[in-house]
């Protein structure tokens, strides 16, 4: 992977030439850290672990790496600091990896620059229900659409009436009356009914076209509806983190000791919530999978163990966007050193491509199952169900008027 030589030199630094080797807490957290034991000693792997391989190979630096006794980031409860912010502030290791730069924790220790970005996420398990309701039928027309319908429609009923007036000459009065009759009644009906009363060739040329123009729009919405019907709408049960207090049925989840703890400390309008602190991300993925917990983390740092489950969904709000670096020791005499190297290693574009290949990003659902419903006909066969059952019913009206008319005329 690195076989360009960079000309990195370890004499940089009037620091470098210490003999103490650095010492670094680390937590299990795949894929950016992933601790194995050998010899006795810990062997940091994963995404922090390779660019501290690059410390050790190309800056001549080495490092002695010890595990984090409680496995946490670090946050400060009961008037004192846990994990390996806690470490850090008694003094028993300089470095911290993959540490969310908070205000907070930039009053006890300090950081390097940014390593890669980190997004709070509300990760939960969607529904196994998708939206439908029957205004679904009704999206295919729009305003153009209807607009463009009676323009159309007006267009034919005047040019039908206007040659029923010069066929038979009847008076301009009448040919008002016959007008406002044929818009106000169905017209569609009352065209189909009088085109064979057409003395015009003409007319039933306009009619024929008006006749083609109807299948063809009946043809387009049938079209768009299918289309409609074929896509998932899968509901959206969280947009924001206000979202899962409101809704009893679900209790948040948060990774004991993470950043998320600040958001249910004092002054914070989360303060007095109730949440579920857990001590593996294993753990919190399980109970977010059982649907009754939303998980805050970002959906990268758990994809290692979802891989290709679409049952686990993103909230399309964040809660916030952070950035992940190295945390020193107050006393660490090398700050500046491992700034230097950090913001050079991002120059060269070797976090960029390591942080890629670490974190390759969530596949699509789409990509990974049938994106489309299977359609049944019943599902489109509605719009002509309502055609005919119009046509059924007027000619219901029109036999019993027959019959009122013929006995009590």
């Amino acid at each position: 992977m690195f076989q360009r030589d960079f000309n990195f030199k370890s004499g940089d630094s009037k620091d470098e030439n210490l003999q103490r080797p650095i010492r670094i807490t680390a937590i299990q957290a795949p894929p950016t850290i992933i601790l194995n034991s050998k010899n006795k000693s810990s062997v940091m792997r994963g995404f922090l672990g390779h660019i501290f391989n690059i410390f050790n190979a190309k800056f001549n630096k080495s490092f002695e790496i010890f595990r984090c006794k409680d496995n946490q980031y670090g946050a400060f409860v009961n008037n004192s600091w846990s994990g390996m912010i806690g470490d850090l502030v008694r003094g028993a290791a300089d470095i911290a990896p993959a540490v969310i730069i908070s205000k907070q924790r930039g009053k006890v220790v300090k950081f390097s620059p940014q390593i890669y970005p980190f997004q709070l996420d509300i990760i939960y398990r969607q529904s196994d229900q998708h939206k439908r309701n029957y205004t679904l039928y009704l999206q295919p027309c729009n305003i153009e659409m209807c607009m463009c319908i009676f323009a159309i429609s007006l267009l034919v009923i005047l040019v039908k009436v206007f040659a029923n007036q010069v066929s038979k000459k009847k008076k301009i009065a009448m040919f008002f009356r016959n007008l406002i009759d044929e818009v106000l009644l169905c017209w569609p009906i009352v065209l189909q009914v009088d085109s064979i009363s057409f003395s015009f060739k003409s007319m039933k040329l306009v009619f024929g076209i008006y006749i083609a123009f109807s299948m063809l729009l009946f043809i387009s919405y049938t079209s768009i509806l299918t289309s409609l019907l074929a896509i998932n709408h899968t509901k959206i049960l969280f947009s924001s983190l206000e979202d899962v207090f409101v809704n009893p049925n679900v209790l948040p989840v948060i990774w004991k000791g993470g950043k998320p703890e600040e958001i249910f400390q004092k002054p914070s309008p989360y303060e007095n919530r109730s949440v579920l602190r857990v001590p593996t991300l294993i753990e919190a993925t399980e109970l977010v999978f059982g649907g009754k917990y939303v998980f805050l983390h970002s959906i990268r740092s758990i994809q290692h163990l979802i891989d290709k489950n679409c049952s686990f969904a993103v909230a399309p709000g964040y809660i916030s966007r952070d950035s992940v670096g190295l945390a020193y020791s107050k006393q660490f005499a090398q700050k500046d050193y491992f700034d230097f190297k950090i913001l050079l290693l991002k120059q060269y574009g070797i976090l960029s491509i390591e942080y890629k290949r670490f974190f390759p990003g969530m596949a699509s659902c789409l990509q990974l199952q049938n994106s489309f419903n299977p359609i049944l006909f019943g599902q489109i066969i509605g719009p002509i169900i309502v055609m005919v059952a119009g046509i059924f019913l007027s000619l219901i009206f029109a036999i019993f008027e027959l019959i009122v008319d013929k006995f009590f005329k």
